[in-house]
Order: structure tokens, then sequence, then C-alpha cells
């Protein structure tokens, strides 16, 4: 009714159909509207009967009958005033931490600028990557680089396959949405051909559009697999997969029961390529910019500096960190909880800690215990202190969770 009225009657109000007094109008409706039962009410049963007055204009005009606004002018302005200061304010704050995020880029691609250089003919990138590769307890076999909005650099792609190689990596991956390397792979190629010409015959192109080769190896040379994917591989696979199954079940040749989470597992599946273990994102943004969704289920996802060109320490640092990451989804088969409260999070999570864990968990509660008696909080540093807390927090949980909830058969199984 309140639609059909604004429709009909706006014209009336001095506009046309989707102007401007078009929603004033509409805004006037429900005004009215509610002075009125808001009033009706008030004036009924809890206020006195001397101060339902007639509405005055700067009041609710649009109610003939209306209650004193007990807020005076100036506290309607000083409100006005707070919030012009606080939006201020966060204008301010948003504008010193761009000037500050600019100044620090450019301060850093300034010194990027006339080190590189040095850095390239020295064998110092080299002793980086073999130290780091030397302290790994595990290296990804998957590799993607996403890169978001931001400018796409050959050169860069040709130093990371370089590193990726020297770390035997085996899988490597581009992807942007644009599909910019797709297009420019001859350049890609060429440019790495003149880069590294000793790496040439140690790369295989693409091998998700050929024939598969039997575990990456081809003769006696030891092969990287390189990929360049874009939202056709990703998204727009999903797509087409889900018009084929469509038009599969509208034409009888597909059931619809027939249709699982096996099924399109394996029409999606890559051939030749395993999901990948680490993500790393070039761009100004912490979004995955929908970079093949059925298959980063377990991918780690680490941002890349936004600089001038990639620096091989960004690239170890992240490795690094990649190689501190404990993922715990291998206890979803193991455990199976039956809680339903707490979904996804309860099969991912609630993984007992294994024996592994247990000297570890040991000394950080002796050395907690050890600073409560002394009083001597000093020895135990921040980080070490946040670790314990959070490594006896989740003690204290499985503690719980078997002792308490599994005896009463809620969770499937006991710790």
């Amino acid at each position: 009714a309140f639609t059909l009225a604004e429709w009909w009657l706006a014209p009336l109000a001095g506009g046309g159909h989707g102007s401007r007094d078009t929603s004033r109008f509409h805004s006037v409706i429900y005004h009215s509207i509610y002075c009125e039962t808001v009033t009706q009410f008030y004036c009924s049963r809890r206020a006195p009967k001397d101060r339902c007055v007639p509405s005055l204009p700067d009041r609710c005009p649009h109610s003939r009958l209306c209650c004193i606004d007990t807020r005076s002018r100036g506290s309607r302005m000083n409100v006005n005033v707070t919030n012009v200061l606080l939006r201020t304010l966060l204008a301010l704050a948003h504008l010193f931490h761009n000037l500050y995020t600019a100044i620090r880029y450019a301060c850093d691609a300034t010194y990027r600028w006339f080190t590189e250089p040095w850095r390239a003919g020295t064998t110092a990138e080299l002793d980086t990557l073999v130290r780091t590769l030397a302290k790994a307890n595990k290296i990804p076999k998957h590799l993607v680089i996403v890169l978001g909005l931001c400018d796409e650099s050959i050169l860069d792609c040709v130093r990371i396959i370089g590193w990726c190689i020297t770390l035997d990596i085996p899988y490597i991956s581009f992807f942007d949405r644009n599909g910019f390397f797709k297009k420019n792979e001859i350049n890609l190629k060429e440019e790495f051909a003149r880069k590294r010409p000793d790496l040439v015959d140690h790369i295989t192109w693409n091998p998700h559009a050929k024939a598969p080769s039997q575990n990456g190896v081809i003769g006696s040379k030891s092969k990287i697999n390189v990929s360049l994917l874009s939202d056709i591989d990703s998204k727009g696979k999903i797509v087409t997969l889900t018009q084929s199954l469509a038009k599969a079940v509208s034409t009888g040749n597909l059931e619809s029961e027939e249709i699982t989470d096996q099924l399109i597992t394996e029409k999606l599946q890559i051939k030749g390529m395993p999901d990948p273990d680490l993500a790393l994102i070039y761009g100004y943004t912490c979004s995955t910019h929908g970079v093949l969704p059925w298959h980063t289920r377990t991918t780690e996802f680490l941002m890349l500096p936004m600089y001038v060109s990639i620096s091989v320490k960004d690239f170890t640092c992240l490795l690094e960190r990649y190689n501190k990451c404990v993922q715990r989804y291998v206890g979803i088969n193991q455990a199976k909880p039956v809680l339903q409260v707490w979904g996804q999070y309860a099969k991912v999570e609630l993984t007992p800690p294994t024996l592994k864990d247990i000297p570890a968990i040991r000394s950080g509660f002796s050395r907690l215990i050890h600073a409560a008696r002394t009083g001597r909080y000093r020895d135990v540093t921040v980080r070490e202190g946040i670790i314990n807390t959070l490594v006896a927090a989740e003690i204290y949980c499985w503690f719980f969770v078997g002792e308490c909830i599994g005896k009463r058969h809620i969770v499937g199984y006991d710790v």
C-alpha cells in the first residue's frame, strides 16, 4: 500500500517517479505513521494529557498529534558538530595512513632500485636460497602466485621460476583474472630464455594442457611444471561444469542423485597438477582473487610485499613462515566428531596434540610455573608467554571436551 501510494502520489508532491522527491515522499509517509503510532501509545498510557499538544512546525510536521520533543535545538547542534568532528578525524586518519604507506613504499622501492643490480651480480641470492632450503623441514610441492590488481611483471615471474628451480619446487602456477600471462606466454618464454638460458631445459610449460608425464620426470632431467592460469581455469570451469551437468540431467544422460562431491572433484581436477600448498598474493588487498576455489581448501595464503620488484629475501621469509605453519586437517579422517554446533570448525580444529608436542608443552608449563614461583617473569619473553598461555588454554579445552562433554556422548570420541 505504501509503495502504491508513493507511485501514484509522488508526482503530485512535485517530482517524478524515481526522483529525490519520491524518496522524500516515501520517508514522509513512514515518518507520519511512526509519529502517530508512538504519540497515541505514549499519550494514552504513559504521558499526562497536558503533554499532548498539537504538532508545531519544528516538530513532527506530518503528524496531527505529537509529544513534545525534550531535546533542545542546542543539543541537536552539539550532536551534529560531534558527528562532523568524528568524520573529519576518520578522514584524516585514513589520509595519514595512506601517506605513510606511500612514503614507505617509495623509500623501499628506491633502496631496491639501487641495490638489486649489485645483488644480481653476486652469489648472495643463491646463498640465501640454499640456506632456506637447508633449514626448511617442508617445501611446498605446488606454489601459486596470485597477481591481484597490480601491474603484471614478466621479469618478476622469471625470477620466481628460477628461485623455485633452486628450491626444487616441482609445481608453480601464475594466476591472474584477466589472462595476462596466457596472452603473453611467448614473451614470458623468450624473457626466461634470455635471462636464464641454463634452466630452459628444466621447465615444462602448461602441463595440464598436455598429456601428463610420469611423476614429472622426463629422461634424466627433473622438470619444473609451470602453469599459467586465469579465471577460465577457476570459476569459469565451475560454471562450465554446472552447465554441462544440468544439460546431462535434462537430456536424461545423468541422474541428479549421481551428482556427488566425488564426481565434481574428479571433473574439476586439473590433470597432472596437485592441489596448491602455498599461495602468495601479490596485490594491494588480501584477497584470493578467485584462484581455484575448489582446490584451495587446505592452501596457506600469504601476502607478498608490494614493491617495484620482488626480492629473494621477502620470498624466503614467506617460505619460512609456511615452514612454521602447522596444519591439522589430518584429524578430519581420524577424529570425525559428531558435534553439530561447531560444524566445520570442529572438524578442522578438534585434533588432539601429538606425542611430539608433549615435551614442548611440558617445558612451557615448567617455565611458567618457575616464573610464577620466583617472580622472575623477565626470563620469559612476551612471545613465549603468549604461546604458553594459548597452549594451556588448548589443553584445558581438550580436557573439558574429553572429560565433560565426551562422557556425555555429545562428542563421538574421547581424548
